[in-house]
Order: structure tokens, then sequence, then C-alpha cells
């Protein structure tokens, strides 16, 4: 459970990280991955990631690699890795992707077509002063680009109310609508830039968003107000 999963060109779907609970109700965060092959049924395990990685994302990147971030390194654990990582379906490797200017939970991944990344909202979490636990929900405004030719991230235009986790879906033109609250932006991967869309009519946090065949957009689902969990 809680692990990270995403559909390779071929066809077959990787998983990785995740929950193992025992019997007796301990648990721990998982570094193994496995790929599900649709014509034989079958599942064959595959390289460890880099680190376990409970409660991950995963986004299949425009060159055929999976682009993992996040999750945290042990259940019951508070503070989530800012590290990233990718799987190459070539060689059936891992290797290190960067790091997130912070560590946040709760975001949105996306894929752009130039084979890199694009992180949104979600919630800023680490350590505060005296080493104490800080959750800091609704406030991840800021946007992270991950740049495939370097393997790094760097913050790029903001997105007003990102919020935690908002919905996302690639448009027809490679552009990325995000939807949080009662807002919505559109983000040009060419300028690095989001411009207002129009504003949806019912607050939506956590909701689903997926691209139809003529073009517009489908929201669906969501909480209507901020869940703090």
């Amino acid at each position: 459970m809680a692990f990270a999963v995403s559909a390779l060109p071929d066809g077959r779907v990787l998983v990785a990280g995740g929950l193992l609970i025992n019997f007796s109700q301990h648990g721990r965060a998982l570094d193994s991955a496995e790929i599900w092959d649709p014509d034989s049924g079958a599942w064959a395990e595959i390289d460890h990631l880099l680190s376990p990685r409970l409660g991950a994302v995963a986004v299949t990147l425009s060159d055929g690699r999976v682009l993992v971030v996040g999750g945290v390194p042990e259940w019951g654990g508070d503070v989530p890795l800012a590290s990233a990582e990718i799987f190459d379906p070539g060689d059936g490797s891992w290797s290190p992707a960067g790091r997130l200017s912070v560590p946040r939970a709760r975001f949105a991944l996306v894929a752009l077509a130039d084979g890199g990344a694009l992180v949104v909202g979600g919630e800023l979490t680490g350590a505060g002063p005296e080493g104490v636990i800080v959750h800091s929900p609704g406030v991840m405004s800021n946007v992270e680009r991950f740049d495939p030719t370097t393997g790094t991230w760097s913050l790029t235009d903001e997105f007003d109310a990102a919020g935690r986790r908002p919905a996302t879906a690639v448009l027809a033109d490679g552009r990325v609508l995000a939807v949080a609250g009662t807002n919505a932006a559109i983000y040009d991967p060419a300028s690095g830039a989001w411009t207002g869309a129009v504003p949806i009519p019912d607050h939506r946090f956590d909701a689903t968003a997926v691209l139809l065949e003529d073009g517009s957009v489908l929201v669906a689902g969501g909480w209507s107000t901020w869940v703090p969990w």
C-alpha cells in the first residue's frame, strides 16, 4: 500500500516503494520495486530504489523513464524526502534525480513534453526550532521544475493557492492546467509562467483532472475544504 505507480511506454506497469505491515501491525517503508507485464500477467522484481519511499509519487517522462519523487523513508515518519530518483527501463537501473528545495507532501507531479517534470503545491513539512516537526498546510505556492538534461530542480513561477495536491492535467498543446480551491491557472513550459484561467464554481482540494478527447478538462471529486491529514 501507499506505493508509487506509473505505466511504461510499452504497456507494462512499474510499482515502487510503499508500506509493508505484518500481522503484529509493525510496518516499514519499502525500497523494493516490481514490474507487471499485461501480456503474461506476471510480476517481476527489479532493482531496488535508492531509498525506501512510503507515499512517493511517480510519473513517466516523455523519454520513457519514470521519475519518483518524495515519500517518507520510514513508517510513522513525519518528514518526507526532498530527493527524487529515476528508473530507466532500458537497463533496469535507478539513478539520483536531484532534490527539491524543500521537502513537501501531498503535491502534484506532472510530466512535461521536454522530458522534465513539474511539482505543484503540497504541504511544507520539515524540522523547525529544536527539531520539532512543522506542518504548514496549504502554504506551498512555489512550483519546482525538473530539468532532464542536468537532473536538477529549480523554482519557477508560483501558482497562487496551490494548496494540498492540486488537480492537474496536461493540455493538448503541452501546457499544464492546475486547479486548487476555486482558483485555476495554466502553466506554459516555454515561458515558465502561469496565467489565470476561469475559476471553478466550487472549492476543490485533492480533486482529479483528466483531459478529454475534445480538448476540454474534466475536474471531479475532492474536498470542499482543506482536510488536515
